[in-house]
Formats: C-alpha cells, structure tokens, sequence
C-alpha cells in the first residue's frame, strides 16, 4: 500500500484529553501525530466522523485545544484523528514535538518490561500451585 501522506508521522506517547459535543471529556494517548493528525489510543469508544476537541499539552508552557474529527477505526480502541482547521502557529507546536520520539521508546521499554513482570509472576504463581503452596 502506497504511503500518501505529505507530512511524516512523529512517533510520540502524550496524554490527551478528547473533549466531545455532548458527554464527558475521554482520556486518550497519542502514538503518532502531525500537522494533520494523529493516531491515538482511549479506552472509550469513539464514532466514525465524530468531531472532537483534541487537548494535549506538549509541555509546560504549551498547549494545543484542535479541533479534530474521528476517521476510522484501526483495530480496538485505536483510532486515526484528522485536524481541522489548524492555524500556522499551531502547525508549529506540533513540529516542536519531534524531540520528543525519545519518550516513544521509553515507554515501549517500559511496557516491555511490565510485561516481562507480569510473566515472572504468573509463572512463579503456576509453580506454587504445582508445587501445592498458598500463593504470597
């Protein structure tokens, strides 16, 4: 499949909030984003085409309220973001966050080594039963 996108994703982990017409604001995190949009993870569903306001704090001192309309679905609870609207200032903050690619792959290491955790304990916790003790 032909890439056609004309600006480059930037891979980054940020905390959002998506505030919606109607309801209560949704939590979600970045994976990727750029001048056009962004793909992001919540634990809320969202609807094809509905429009959003995308809050993120890129740092202490910036922040971006876009506005922001849901594409499509990727897989569960993953969902790719077009910005609409978006002002030249705007455009900007989002090229600043390029530096930030650093926080990606710490919180994929982190991730990893949650799960490398989670996986010594439920094999420690398997060997206990077999072994016929009462799990600590």
């Amino acid at each position: 499949m032909e890439n056609r996108r004309s600006q480059p994703r930037i891979p980054v982990v940020l905390d959002a909030h998506l505030e919606r017409r109607v309801g209560n604001s949704v939590p979600a995190q970045t994976r990727d984003l750029c001048t056009h949009g962004a793909r992001i993870v919540t634990t809320r569903p969202l609807a094809v085409d509905e429009e959003l306001t995308f809050d993120l704090e890129v740092d202490a001192t910036t922040r971006l309220r876009l506005t922001s309309r849901v594409l499509r679905e990727h897989h569960h609870s993953t969902y790719a973001l077009r910005f609409e609207h978006l002002e030249p200032d705007e455009q900007q903050k989002i090229g600043l966050l390029d530096p930030l690619r650093q926080s990606r792959v710490d919180a994929d290491a982190h991730v990893a080594c949650v799960v490398r955790v989670k996986m010594v304990e439920q094999h420690l916790a398997a060997k206990r039963a077999a072994d016929g003790k009462r799990p600590v």
